[in-house]
């Protein structure tokens, strides 16, 4: 269905401003906006969706708002973010997702632009995406690895309300979302070793708010090999405890000792990754350059992997989790090249495909989160990977609610992922020519 470029103008103002998914109708000649909601159907076991009335824009291209809630049958156009913004805005976005504070003037020099429109354009993008900037941190080298529980409630399901107030006070938990579908509840988490985690399940399970619900736990290891979720500040609070401190036991510290204003500075950049360094040391009482020195020392301890942004109005239908479970290891040997090429393949919205995706042991498989923007996208997703890749089983779950932490939605560039590594030194794929430098000071 086709529609005025004025109103597909204005359509796509309203999808800057609406914090969830919208999408148009047109019926009997009149433009109708929708907020549209998905759920996993379980007898069709198909992805159904119910659409609330927002409001009309008029010939004149207003937007009128509505109070009236109905029901609409009719073909749609999908919110998508398909580029209305440019090719200048696409790399700017992918140098911020790199490095984001990769000095804007290099951004610049690169694009053949003026400092000041990308500065300008910078605050766009910042504006209409809601885009946030922190640091991924490599929690490996402080001692963490992540888990998965991926839990199935099988006769009632406890609240939101309930599964937040429980899962919220662990630090260990990053992320905490209810689905439907395969799963009910999916928890994030980082811990020590595979000992606390079954602490950590044991507490859930025997919690008085929990611990009349039957429910399947199924709790695995993950191995993130694509994307990152952002971590709770209240993990800092765990971290906090490492921090070297002088005593009779260790009067020096240790080589992998967390010092003090490591762990300052790894919290505020956490929680905004292009603090000025001068604000922090103002904050802290620090001599002038401390923090850039700091700063340093953790890259050169390899505790930072990226300073890279999310961006929080970015316009989700919903997001899924897909389950890839390896039935024929052989079989699926054959097609890993093509899984690879798979996971980092072009696609054409704001955010790369993908926001998190890891091998996990039990199932042993793969894990992915991916962020559905259009009608039909999934199933089109799970036939691809039914079809294309041999040796798998498959599960997914609509995730309906995010209700601990957040996902990280941001462009990548897949010419510096693990899965591009891999595709030239597994299988001998030519190098991608023009590697960009995106860490230039």
């Amino acid at each position: 269905m086709e529609a005025p470029e004025e109103v597909r103008k204005t359509f796509e103002r309203l999808r800057t401003e609406y914090p969830y998914y919208i999408v148009l109708a047109r019926i009997n000649g009149r433009f109708y906006v929708y907020k549209s909601k998905a759920w996993w159907d379980k007898e069709s076991r198909k992805v159904r969706s119910k659409k609330e009335y927002l409001g009309r824009i008029t010939e004149g291209v207003e937007f009128i708002k509505k109070v009236v809630v109905e029901t609409v049958n009719q073909p749609v156009i999908t919110a998508v973010p398909k580029y209305d913004f440019d090719k200048v805005d696409e790399s700017i976005l992918m140098h911020l997702s790199m490095n984001c504070r990769i000095p804007l003037s290099v951004i610049a020099k690169r694009l053949g632009l003026t400092l000041q429109t990308v500065e300008r354009r910078k605050a766009e993008l910042e504006d209409r995406y809601g885009i946030r900037y922190f640091a991924s941190i490599n929690y490996r080298k402080l001692g963490f690895s992540t888990y998965l529980a991926m839990v199935k409630f099988k006769n009632k399901k406890p609240s939101a309300e309930v599964l937040k107030e429980v899962s919220e006070n662990e630090p260990r938990v990053q992320l905490a979302m209810i689905s439907t579908g395969a799963y009910d509840l999916i928890l994030y988490m980082l811990a020590e070793d595979n000992f606390v985690i079954s602490n950590i399940i044991y507490k859930f399970t025997s919690d008085e708010r929990l611990k009349d619900y039957e429910a399947d736990w199924n709790t695995t290891i993950v191995t993130d090999d694509y994307g990152y979720v952002p971590l709770r500040d209240r993990f800092f609070d765990l971290l906090e405890k490492r921090v070297w401190k002088r005593s009779k036991e260790t009067p020096r510290p240790a080589s992998d000792s967390l010092m003090y204003r490591e762990y300052v500075l790894l919290r505020e950049l956490n929680a905004t990754g292009n603090k000025p360094f001068a604000e922090i040391e103002r904050k802290y009482g620090f001599g002038h350059g401390t923090a850039k020195y700091v700063f340093d020392r953790l890259k050169e301890k390899n505790l930072i992997w990226r300073l890279t942004l999310t961006m929080n109005r970015y316009n989700v239908k919903y997001n899924a989790m897909i389950v890839t479970k390896v039935v024929n290891e052989g079989i699926f040997l054959k097609d890993r090249e093509k899984f690879l090429r798979y996971v980092i393949k072009d696609y054409e919205a704001l955010a790369n495909r993908f926001a998190l995706m890891g091998e996990i042991l039990a199932p042993f498989g793969n894990v992915f989160i991916a962020p559905i923007l259009r009608e039909g996208e999934l199933e089109a997703e799970l036939e691809w990977l039914n079809t294309q890749i041999g040796g798998i089983g498959i599960d997914s779950s609509i995730v309906t609610q995010i209700i601990l932490g957040e996902l990280c939605y941001r462009r990548v560039d897949n010419k510096h992922s693990n899965q591009m590594k891999r595709l030239v030194e597994v299988y001998k794929v030519e190098p991608p020519k023009e590697v960009i430098n995106y860490f230039a000071e």
